[in-house]
């Protein structure tokens, strides 16, 4: 038998237990991020930056690359297998980060192919918003 953790929150919100779930899941992806870029996969901890610019400039191309990450791995992230463990635990054999990760490598392998993957996505960004303006007119 599988045991469930239970997690409690206590908040003063008059609001349902699936809105306010949802409600601390955002600051929750904010802390996820923070954990790669610190941790994980980017160490930017480890990187000793003189000056604050250098380090503003550092952080917004990581959480660049950490938002195509999660964008990219989000598309087959069903597809990947899960692993089982003694316990009759089940996860993911890799993460949602990790996932996308692997899938821009072989983008990121050269720097034109690179540019190129990047104005596609700025071109499908632009088509999305103008179909949203179109669509609430």
């Amino acid at each position: 038998m599988t045991q469930k953790n239970l997690f409690f929150m206590i908040t003063n919100l008059n609001l349902s237990a699936k809105a306010i779930g949802d409600i601390y899941s955002l600051p929750w992806k904010i802390e996820y991020c923070f954990k790669h870029l610190k941790t994980n996969s980017f160490q930017l901890e480890q990187i000793n930056l003189k000056t604050e610019s250098r380090s503003r400039l550092l952080m917004a191309i990581t959480v660049f690359a950490y938002t195509i990450s999660i964008q990219e791995g989000i598309k087959t992230y069903k597809k990947v297998p899960i692993k089982k463990y003694k316990d009759g635990s089940v996860e993911k054999q890799e993460s949602l980060f990790r996932h996308g990760v692997n899938k821009i490598m072989a983008v990121c392998l050269f720097f034109t192919t690179f540019c190129s993957y990047l104005l596609k996505k700025i071109e499908q960004s632009k088509k999305r918003r103008i179909s949203t303006i179109i669509k609430n007119v």
